[in-house]
């Protein structure tokens, strides 16, 4: 990242590129969730009789150093830009 900015992301991808801090759903066991109502379908299951869950994981990431400038901390053009 070019030009970083602190945010919050919702996938931990984020904060491995530069971002400050995600908090989100854990995918790997939604995904497997996913693969067992797939798998129900062939078997005779109705898709409209499946129940729908919501995710029972979450993630917090964060950088383990403080951000080298907030955007509050600094003048238009000098060390924020959009992002892209």
């Amino acid at each position: 990242m070019e030009h970083p900015l602190p945010a919050m992301f919702i996938q931990k991808d984020y904060v491995r590129a530069g971002g400050l801090m995600s908090y989100g759903v854990d995918f790997v066991p939604m995904y497997r969730r996913a693969a067992d109502y797939v798998a129900k379908i062939p078997k005779g299951a109705k898709a409209g009789d499946l129940p729908v869950e919501q995710a029972t994981k979450f993630e917090f990431w964060s950088t383990s150093r403080p951000p080298e400038r907030s955007a509050s901390s600094c003048r238009l053009g000098s060390c924020c830009a959009p992002m892209r």
